[in-house]
């Protein structure tokens, strides 16, 4: 049976996300519905603060692009994620800037701001320096949560994210002939953020590709993205862990049965 994982991230990460795909043997199509767009910043001292909250793979990767070099001699932040996904990026980015290992802390169960900020594990945080990484329009709760703590904040927008409508004459030219295979029956869509749900969906409703479509079989990390593309009207979904290691597990399941 002929099997293809369409991710939908944003680019330039998508290509790294495809890169680790192949590398496992799993056939992927980049279809970014998004891009990322750096915001400029001072090089950042992360060494300066206790704790180093980090919102998504790619706040990591744009934090890890713009701070300055680890200091043997300063001691080190603990880094704060919303999820494994996030972890994931961080701790990759770290080790290939020679950054010695971190503590890295996550909510056990949800994987979003709210419980982020519910965790037990960030203990007294009166007067402790704290560095949000985020997206340009990201939770803004932050600075609030924070000082309500009494700790010492920077807020810092990172990157913002683009919606975008993908290249569908390209994309369709690689996909016509997956889906006219005789052994094919669906698409697995790789679908991570909120803000692609509605575009995807409309694009899908009038784009001619073959008789799949809303039966496709959609990975996702969070219920809230599910619920959404039920809404929508796409029936078939799967949780999974975020990230190439949830894919790659999620897809070799697949592949068994």
């Amino acid at each position: 049976m002929s099997k293809l994982l369409v991710l939908t991230q944003p680019w330039p990460r998508v290509e790294r996300l495809a890169g680790q795909l192949q590398q496992a043997g799993i056939p992927s199509l980049a279809l970014p519905f998004s891009r990322i767009e750096t915001l400029p910043q001072r090089p950042m001292a992360l060494q300066a603060h206790d704790w180093v909250v980090v919102i998504s793979p790619s706040a990591a990767e744009t934090l890890l692009a713009q701070a300055l070099p680890h200091d043997p001699a300063a001691p080190m932040p603990r880094f704060a994620c919303v999820g494994p996904g996030t972890v994931e990026a961080l701790r990759e980015r770290l080790q290939a800037q020679a950054w010695p290992v971190p503590q890295l802390h996550w909510p056990a169960q949800h994987h979003d701001a709210q419980a982020l900020m519910a965790a037990p594990f960030w203990g007294l945080l009166q007067g402790r320096r704290v560095l949000v990484a985020r997206a340009e329009r990201s939770k803004t709760a932050w600075a609030e949560w924070f000082a309500g703590q009494q700790a010492s904040v920077t807020d810092v927008a990172l990157y913002r994210q683009v919606v975008q409508v993908p290249d569908w004459e390209r994309a369709l030219t690689r996909l016509r002939p997956c889906i006219e295979h005789a052994g094919f029956t669906r698409l697995t869509w790789y679908i991570s953020q909120e803000s692609v749900v509605e575009p995807l969906v409309q694009q899908l409703g009038t784009a001619a590709i073959g008789p799949v479509l809303q039966r496709d079989l959609a990975l996702v990390p969070h219920e809230r993205i599910a619920a959404q593309l039920r809404r929508q009207g796409w029936t078939q979904t799967r949780l999974i862990l975020p990230g190439a290691s949830g894919l790659i597990s999620a897809m070799q399941i697949r592949a068994d049965h």
